[in-house]
């Protein structure tokens, strides 16, 4: 499962404007944002055990590295979700970037 490599950059563009240039440690302006999701556990652990909590969850978050310090910053990706298309996918990016050039219900746009 990754993140689509159109909402990876959506993300990016967001940030970006909103003033994240350089790491927050080291200065370094060389960040690296994954199409791998981070999952975080959310009031309680999400997965079968005893007692379940009935209130938890799974956070999908976006991680940004920077590639000189290793300092990671994480971003809840429904906050930068606009609706349309799932975020995450199981397919090949390939085959994503095919799906999001062939539009809505799969029909070329």
């Amino acid at each position: 499962m990754r993140f689509r490599s159109k909402f990876v950059a959506e993300v990016r563009r967001t940030l970006t404007a909103l003033g994240l240039r350089a790491c927050p440690v080291c200065g370094s302006e060389r960040l690296a944002f994954s199409e791998w999701p981070v999952l975080l556990p959310v009031k309680g652990a999400p997965w079968p055990s005893r007692p379940r909590d009935k209130d938890a969850g799974v956070m999908y978050a976006v991680a940004v590295r920077c590639d000189v310090c290793g300092h990671v910053l994480l971003f809840d990706s429904e906050c930068h979700r606009a609706g349309g298309p799932p975020i995450v996918t199981s397919l090949s990016e390939a085959e994503g970037d095919e799906l999001d050039e062939a539009g809505p219900a799969g029909t070329r746009a």
